[in-house]
């Protein structure tokens, strides 16, 4: 081989293909190495590398450990980070680019993907994030994380989300209340470590629910028996907290005054200073101011007050009627509270008493009667009373004119519920 400067060689085709082989001295001897021998094995330093040609290659990059946080910067492509079979561990890097093209988790990863990410210290994620597993829950998909001392104990620190396969959803907290917020992370609700909740209030104790309610345009608690149906609801007064049931109506913000929910009456139910005050307003619209009108109440010293036109007394469906038979002196029997007793039209002589026993289940011993003649004879002619007992009432009538009387006597009555402690 005749001598020939370098300068004087005919340039090689490029790149490379690693089988070309150069002259190198090793231990006095001049020997020959190819050109994929020459980095097999060592760590080479650059300043940058560039990788080019075919992106469907794998591409293996190695950093040693210095100080500070390298970084590794990989072109946005379609290729893969790494094919392993093994486990990865990537400490203090920064990943940026199309690093991986599979699922973190999937039970079979495609080439390149991770199949457990483990993180020491904080991930940041910009974009969607979607978690799924179940490691130990053959049942449920979770996202769990530690507490701040870096320890995780099922019961006692940590907390996790659950979606199970029925769809139910689960959330624990170990270390302290569960708190859910909407927007501007303004609280709703919260689940005390006590097991007590708080729907406003951020401090709910002293009841297993506790509802802030003060100046709300609807009820604290309310139920309908269907999307349209009429509400019910439990409210609190802005000026005294004292609390209200509803039917029909709406609270109106920073006011005691109520709106109809729906087309038709309301009602309402007071209570406050020991007592309560049943009100009820006529038909109106939805939205439409109510009229509260006071129908009775029962005060603190527990006396009863009617406070409507209405009175009181006793509704249709709680009285009945009866007929004597035979003579004045026969039985009846009805078991009501309230009703007629048509006597029967035997004579009864001048200044004469009859007595007949009227059988009644409702009446007792401490019971009163009120007995009065409404039809059926001659108004003023007699004197009727009546004296409770268990089961019954003994009722005595006195013909009071100078001659013999044979009416027919119509006698309503009321039993009124007594005591004598």
């Amino acid at each position: 081989m005749a001598d020939i400067k370098i300068s004087d060689l005919t340039a090689a085709t490029t790149p490379l293909g690693g089988t070309e082989v150069l002259p190198i001295v090793q231990s006095g001897v001049t020997v020959k190495v190819a050109v994929s021998n020459l980095t097999a094995g060592r760590s080479v330093s650059a300043t940058a590398v560039a990788i080019t040609g075919s992106t469907s290659g794998t591409a293996t990059i190695v950093t040693p450990a210095v100080a500070g946080t390298p970084t590794i910067t990989l072109p946005i492509v379609t290729g893969t980070l790494a094919t392993l079979a093994g486990t990865e561990t990537l400490t203090n890097k920064t990943l940026t680019g199309a690093v991986m093209n599979g699922t973190v988790g999937a039970t079979t990863p495609s080439t390149g993907a991770f199949t457990t990410g483990t993180f020491s210290s904080t991930l940041g994620v910009t974009g969607a994030l979607t978690l799924s597993g179940g490691a130990g829950l053959a049942n449920a998909t979770y996202v769990s994380w530690k507490n701040a001392a870096g320890t995780f104990t099922a019961g006692s620190a940590g907390a996790s989300f659950l979606k199970f396969s029925d769809n139910s959803f689960y959330v624990d907290n170990f270390e302290g209340d569960t708190v859910y917020r909407r927007a501007a992370s303004a609280e709703t609700m919260r689940l005390a470590s006590t097991g007590f909740v708080g729907i406003g209030d951020s401090s709910p104790t002293g009841s297993i629910l506790s509802v802030y309610a003060l100046n709300k345009t609807v009820p604290a608690i309310s139920a309908r028996y269907s999307s349209a149906g009429f509400k019910s609801g439990f409210s609190v007064y802005n000026t005294s907290g004292y609390p209200y049931i509803s039917f029909n109506s709406n609270p109106v913000a920073s006011a005691d005054t109520a709106t109809y929910d729906l087309t038709g009456a309301a009602t309402k139910l007071d209570m406050g200073n020991g007592g309560f005050i049943f009100s009820g307003a006529a038909s109106g619209s939805p939205a439409g101011a109510i009229t509260w009108l006071e129908r009775m109440r029962i005060d603190s010293g527990g006396n009863v007050l009617v406070t409507s036109a209405a009175g009181l007394g006793y509704g249709t469906g709680s009285g009945g009627t009866v007929t004597q038979a035979t003579s004045k002196a026969t039985g009846v029997t009805l078991n009501k509270p309230t009703g007629q007793i048509t006597m029967n039209a035997a004579a009864l002589a001048s200044t004469t008493i009859v007595s007949f026993v009227l059988t009644n289940t409702v009446v007792a011993a401490t019971d009163l009667i009120l007995i009065n003649h409404v039809s059926g004879g001659t108004g003023g002619a007699y004197t009727i009373n009546g004296g409770c007992a268990a089961g019954g009432v003994t009722i005595n009538v006195r013909n009071n004119t100078a001659g013999s009387l044979s009416e027919a006597l119509v006698l309503s009555f009321a039993i009124i519920k007594g005591a004598t402690a």
